[in-house]
């Protein structure tokens, strides 16, 4: 999901991690000196938007054009899952991730969201 791409003042989420701690790569003798981990994730949002909060949008701003609104989500709920790699150099991580809803949605800037990401993030541990 991109930032600021759906807007909510009610939201549930559920965010799942299981990490497999080498369960296939340990099988194989090169990956095993190396010690990565394969990992999977889910991420399922839920939300919406109050008729309170969607009734203080005015439909024009000062110089009277019509004001841009925004994006919320309806009742089907975002969905991502992903799989990925962790522990490379010690620091580094590396996730393929799928969006399974919304794949049609238009950013703020009018492009497409792209149904699939690779994210790389690493740590510092003292």
């Amino acid at each position: 999901m991109n930032y600021f791409e759906f807007v909510c003042d009610r939201w549930a989420t559920v965010q799942v991690e299981h990490n497999f701690n080498g369960l296939l790569f340990n099988r194989l003798p090169l990956l095993r000196r190396l010690k990565w981990r394969e990992l999977i994730t889910a991420k399922v949002l839920a939300g919406s938007v109050s008729s309170d909060n969607l009734a203080m949008i005015p439909a024009t701003n000062a110089a009277g054009q019509a004001v841009e609104g925004f994006s919320s989500l309806t009742r089907t709920p975002y969905i991502e899952v992903g799989y990925g790699i962790d522990n490379i150099f010690k620091v580094l991580r590396v996730d393929a991730i799928h969006r399974l809803t919304y794949r049609d949605n238009l950013s703020r800037t009018g492009v497409p969201v792209t149904p699939f990401a690779i994210k790389l993030s690493g740590w510092l541990a003292f």
